[in-house]
């Protein structure tokens, strides 16, 4: 079994070898990739223990106005990956 990587940017990398291999993956860190778990894409021996980034966000926005009774909530969002 292989738990990792640590890096966003080499979990497809590892996935794809693992899958190959026929070697179970648990992956750790948050990605947008093969988010919502087994057999996500095919990667079939691969499993991200964060929830998809869909459910993150829906889930925050629930608490967010069931809490506080708000009607509307705006996000503003920077990508400092690309400037």
């Amino acid at each position: 079994m292989v738990v990792g990587p640590r890096s966003p940017s080499v979990v497809s990398v590892v996935s794809s070898t693992c899958n190959a291999f026929h070697v179970p993956h648990v992956e750790t860190s948050w990605s947008t990739v093969g988010a919502s778990g087994v057999g996500s894409e095919g990667r079939l021996y691969s499993l991200n223990v964060f929830p998809h980034p869909d459910v993150m966000s829906r889930a925050y926005l629930d608490l967010v106005l069931k809490k506080n009774r708000w009607k509307s909530v705006t996000v503003i969002y920077e990508d400092s990956e690309y400037g």
